[in-house]
């Protein structure tokens, strides 16, 4: 092996070390820059989803206003329901009141002509009038 030989192999492993050296510097570069474009985008995500969040809740807050004026609206006419339904149970409790007067009318004048009925056919006196039979 000659000093040429020797040269060359020491030329071109020096070329290979400075490739290498090269290659490494350029791959440290691009590390850092797709290191700084993933942290931009990982700030890009965190602000859209710190938007997308207030969004959400601005609808939630609405939606929950929305179902406070249907409660609302509903609890209304709940009470207005529940005060007609005790307008007519009083109106019927009225009307039940004057049909259980006028049974009673019925039953007490059906018995007093039962009674006159009685007395025609069998000479029974009326009760309560004060004649004796005997």
């Amino acid at each position: 092996m000659g000093p040429d030989l020797f040269a060359d192999i020491t030329l071109l492993l020096g070329l290979f070390v400075g490739a290498i050296a090269v290659l490494g510097r350029m791959l440290r570069g691009a590390e850092g820059r797709l290191r700084e474009d993933f942290k931009a985008q990982i700030a890009s995500v965190r602000e859209e989803n710190a938007l997308g969040q207030a969004r959400l809740e601005s609808q939630i807050g609405a939606v929950r206003a929305e179902l406070g004026d249907v409660e609302q609206r509903l609890d209304g006419r709940i009470e207005g329901t529940r005060a007609e339904l005790r307008g007519v149970e009083k109106r019927l409790g009225d009307r039940s009141d004057a049909v259980r007067d006028e049974l009673v009318e019925t039953r007490v004048a059906m018995a007093d002509r039962v009674a006159r009925i009685e007395g025609r056919v069998f000479g029974v006196p009326l009760p309560g009038t004060g004649t004796d039979s005997a």
